[in-house]
């Protein structure tokens, strides 16, 4: 998974599979924070797998082990 902040604090990440061409779409967030507008506009427009929204280091863990085990 590759993750990124920018400067304006802005988290987010996406877990890309290059040999079989997938992509899941990551959006990290704290606490009970939601999508912005820009990231609503982004996932409107989004044709691949719906985009997760992880909270901590548990989520992100489990929902990784299920994202290999489907993938298997």
């Amino acid at each position: 998974m590759r993750l990124f902040r920018r400067a304006d604090g802005y988290t987010g990440g996406c877990l890309c599979e290059l040999q079989g061409g997938r992509c899941w779409p990551v959006e990290i967030k704290t606490g009970k924070n939601k999508l912005n507008e820009n990231q609503k506009a982004f996932v409107d427009r989004w044709q691949g797998p719906k985009l997760v929204v992880l909270r901590d280091e548990h989520e992100a863990i489990d929902w990784a082990c299920q994202v290999a085990t489907e993938a298997a």
